[in-house]
């Protein structure tokens, strides 16, 4: 019960759900609507360059490097699209102007990029490797770098000196060199195998 509580509280106090992101959810559409049709082409590419790390100058500057781009589509699908919309509403006052075009395209971009980035958080790589380990992995990683080595464990040592008197008592005390021997045995095996096949 105390598990579930807490987890019902963790989601209720979470980034995603919180006012201001959902403020700008609702606000959304109505900042979209202020963009004409022919600047989603330009806003989508805005969004793709702040997910690579730009800095809102450096997403300010390749809106202006690229303002040709606006209501030019590709894709021959989305033409008609464009073509229906152009005269719909939507279409500011300011189009005409470049340096608004930019800064409303900007804004308008940033938020769409922060929202994706506060709905899909593990997009980055920080987060993916959270997601990926788990609370349970977490633990037991952590166990076994508190866990006592195998050499140092009572009956692991007890082997260990064994093994060590049984070089000393045993092997060193036969007349040959045991890895002379070990080669030898080893290379007749391989011998009879060749001869076999």
């Amino acid at each position: 019960e105390e598990r579930t509580k807490k987890k019902r509280r963790g989601d209720r106090y979470s980034v995603q759900t919180s006012l201001i992101v959902a403020a700008l959810k609702k606000m959304l559409p109505i900042g979209l609507n202020m963009c004409s049709p022919a600047d989603q082409e330009l806003i989508n590419l805005a969004k793709i360059r702040y997910s690579l790390k730009d800095t809102d100058e450096e997403v300010r500057e390749f809106l202006h490097n690229n303002l040709h781009l606006q209501g030019k589509v590709e894709d021959p699908a989305m033409r008609w699209q464009m073509a229906l919309y152009k005269e719909m509403s939507g279409k500011a006052e300011d189009a005409e102007d470049p340096e608004k075009v930019v800064k409303r395209v900007q804004e308008v971009s940033a938020v769409l990029y922060h929202i994706e980035v506060t709905e899909h958080p593990f997009k980055s790589k920080k987060m993916v490797w959270h997601k990926l380990l788990s609370k349970q992995r977490r633990r037991a990683v952590v166990a076994c770098f508190r866990m006592t080595p195998l050499y140092n464990i009572p009956t692991h040592r007890a082997i260990n000196m064994f093994l060590d008197a049984y070089k000393r008592n045993w092997l060193e005390t036969e007349g040959y060199s045991f890895e002379d021997k070990m080669i030898d045995d080893l290379s007749k095996a391989m011998e009879e195998e060749e001869e076999e096949e």
